[in-house]
């Protein structure tokens, strides 16, 4: 189609969570290694060893300061 970016958030922490399974994402990157028309975003925070070795980009990111740490609960659209 006409889309050019794909974002599967959380998936790893899916993954890491048994809500999402590992061969599923594998596969997923098969079908985008053969055919790469559209840039493929996978995010979380649990990282399996051999994907290290099948993607290009990797970010980690961590936490500095946040409005959490003072009360401030969840919101809808941003943390989940």
């Amino acid at each position: 189609g006409d889309q050019d970016l794909l974002i599967l958030d959380e998936v790893l922490a899916a993954v890491a969570y048994d809500l999402a399974d590992q061969s599923d994402v594998e596969g997923l990157l098969d079908l985008y290694d053969k055919d790469r028309r559209f840039e493929l975003v996978l995010s979380g925070h649990k990282v399996w060893d051999n994907l290290v070795d099948r993607v290009e980009l990797i970010t980690e990111m961590r936490k500095v300061k946040h409005y959490y740490a003072k009360g401030t609960p969840a919101r809808l659209g941003i943390e989940f």
